[in-house]
């Protein structure tokens, strides 16, 4: 193969695959691609609902392996089942007279003649044979036995001679002379009387050691049936003798040969195949048994998944709807129920924004209508009067651009909270000294301040810097000081205290000499305490420890902004609501001037830009905003622990 086809053939192969290496299949060149996904894992309760599954259908494989192994126990190792097994044959495989062959009626009379039959034939008749001597040597046995008990008497010298053997056996050879008629051995004392010794040999044993052999002694059972037959009475024409199979070789077809000669016959086929049937049905319904196992526990587990599926189905429809769910599927009623509650809450959201958002439509359209009628109508009484004199066409104009101004104002505001929650704020952070930033966000209100002789008492630690965003923290600040100065009372005062936690100082706030503390409830769930001076501290110094929620940001380096105003009070129903977007009530506290109502919300966004917040309190009259910034290092650790 020369360079060109060789390049060729490393074109032709799939990116990813070397030569000589495994072929993988589409999926796996696809997942390596990036064109496919791996298949998800199993969540934990997917997890839980699968090994619940499988031990399901394994204990239901258990209970029909149990049951077959008892059914194959009880048929092949109990009287029931040979009982079972007769049956069948009784009754699909009966024995029926037969014609015997003449060998056979030659064989019984005694006249065969073995060299005109075959190797099997020749068998058949020599078991004949043997079958016969060992019933009469029975029946010779039988006679004996009743010769031992006194019942009969030998008729022929060798009967007695074979007795009187049997006797000795019995007794012994020593002392028995006579015996009782209950087994058991007697002699007489020197009186004469009679007495018993011991107990002796059943009869039957003894007469079976004496003639072991007789059934290969064929001469001597043929000299003593005779008289036994004759004394007992014995017959063995009902006994079947010899058992024999055709000699095909298949084993279908038996035969029997009873004591008077007559041949019985059976077709064991029939009872073979319903054997072979039964034993289909016990693998078939064995094997039924464990797919219905299977696919019971599939059964169960699609019908969970369907009466899940219509629950949420209903509740898709109608969140409100009731729903009743099985015992078994309590996680899943409270998973749904969750969901309902979840559904509902973010419904009544929903409806709340809406809501709100409709009243902000209402109210911009009322606001941007009368700055923007102001100004229409400023403009029209300069363009109808050209003749106005100079002083009122100055304030005309003036008051014109003020109205342009506030309506520019408006719109900056609705379109800054429109693109924050589009997660469109990006905080730029920087050295700053925190003293000078707040004289200066208070110089910003000092005319309306002045204006309703109102005070912005500041106090701020002297060359700290602190590191943050000092243009948006300049806009959320001044929305709240805006905010306090607007619905403060006129002749009071408004505090504007920053405090810093050094990162030597980690665990309390430090604040300028003077006599700053956060007023109770400035901070949901947490407390707040004045704290003992240190001995190193003046002692008017205060130290302020936060415990609650944003205890760890509060021990980190960082900043605290308080702004203190003493007017109308916040309701609690709208403080709890005065940060949420799109909301604007005219009893609530909101921007001065007649704003849109979104200067708090913006303060809040830009607060948690920083990785703060930004918390309210209102009581008696006393209303405190508390605006926190952490440093940097100490939001960013925070956020890492929480998320751990």
């Amino acid at each position: 193969m020369d360079a060109n086809e060789d390049r060729t053939v490393q074109a032709g192969r799939p990116a990813g695959e070397t030569a000589g290496a495994t072929p993988r299949s589409r999926r796996a060149r696809d997942v390596l691609g990036g064109r496919r996904r791996p298949f998800p894992p199993l969540s934990r309760r997917g997890r839980r609902m699968l090994v619940r599954m499988v031990a399901r259908m394994l204990l239901s494989l258990a209970v029909v392996g149990a049951i077959c192994a008892g059914v194959l126990y009880t048929v092949t190792n109990t009287s029931a089942g040979s009982w079972l097994v007769a049956g069948i044959y009784h009754r699909l495989s009966p024995w029926v007279d037969a014609d015997a062959p003449a060998w056979v009626k030659d064989m019984v009379e005694g006249d065969v003649d073995m060299e005109g039959l075959d190797v099997y034939e020749q068998g058949i008749v020599t078991d004949y044979q043997t079958s016969v001597s060992a019933v009469r040597a029975d029946g010779v046995r039988s006679y004996l036995t009743r010769c031992l008990e006194g019942t009969s008497t030998p008729a022929s010298d060798e009967a007695a001679g074979l007795v009187e053997e049997a006797r000795q056996v019995m007794y012994g050879a020593d002392g028995a002379d006579a015996a009782t008629g209950d087994g058991v051995a007697a002699t007489t004392d020197a009186t004469g009387t009679s007495v018993a010794v011991e107990e002796a040999m059943p009869a039957s044993e003894a007469v079976y050691a004496v003639t072991q052999d007789l059934a290969h002694d064929t001469e001597a059972v043929e000299r003593l049936y005779p008289e036994a037959q004759c004394a007992t009475g014995f017959d063995y024409s009902e006994m079947d003798l010899v058992y024999w199979s055709d000699p095909d070789g298949t084993g279908n077809v038996s035969y029997r040969l009873f004591g008077d000669g007559h041949v019985e016959r059976r077709d064991v086929m029939p009872a073979i195949m319903c054997s072979w049937a039964l034993v289909a049905l016990f693998w078939l319904l064995a094997v039924g048994g464990a797919l219905a196992a299977i696919v019971g526990t599939v059964w169960c587990a699609l019908v969970r998944y369907d009466t899940l599926f219509q629950m949420v189905v209903l509740l898709a429809d109608d969140p409100s709807a009731s729903f009743e769910l099985p015992a078994e599927m309590n996680e899943d009623r409270q998973l749904l129920t969750d969901i309902r509650e979840r559904g509902e809450t973010d419904k009544q959201a929903s409806q709340a924004a809406e809501r709100r958002k409709n009243e902000l439509v209402a109210y911009l359209a009322h606001d941007i209508k009368t700055p923007l009628t102001s100004v229409t109508g400023y403009l029209t009484l300069l363009e109808e009067a050209p003749d106005m004199p100079e002083e009122r066409r100055v304030r005309y104009a003036r008051m014109a651009l003020d109205k342009a101004y506030r309506l520019d104002g408006m719109l900056n505001e609705f379109f800054d909270i429109s693109r924050y929650n589009l997660g469109q704020l990006v905080v730029e952070r920087e050295h700053f000294d925190l003293a000078l930033f707040c004289h200066q966000v208070a110089d910003e209100f000092f005319p309306q301040a002045e204006a309703r002789d109102i005070a912005i008492e500041v106090r701020a630690p002297e060359g700290e810097a602190v590191f943050a965003d000092a243009s948006k923290l300049f806009r959320a600040v001044s929305n709240v000081l805006k905010n306090a100065v607007t619905f403060a009372d006129k002749g009071s005062t408004v505090e504007f205290v920053a405090t810093v936690v050094p990162a030597a100082r980690s665990g309390g706030l430090s604040g300028e000499a003077g006599s700053f503390e956060l007023a109770p409830g400035a901070w949901p769930e947490r407390r707040t305490e004045r704290l003992p001076a240190a001995e190193d501290q003046a002692p008017d110094d205060v130290r302020v420890r936060h415990e609650g929620a944003l205890e760890g940001v509060l021990e980190d380096p960082g900043f605290v902004i308080t702004i203190r105003d003493r007017g109308r009070e916040i309701a609690p129903q709208h403080l709890e609501r005065i940060f949420d977007q799109f909301f604007r009530e005219d009893s609530a506290r909101t921007t001065a001037g007649g704003g849109a109502g979104l200067g708090l919300a913006i303060a809040r966004e830009i607060m948690r830009a920083h990785g703060g917040d930004i918390t309210a309190h209102s009581e008696a009259g006393l209303t405190t905003f508390v605006l926190t910034v952490p440093a940097p290092s100490a939001f960013q650790t925070a956020s890492f622990a929480d998320e751990r």
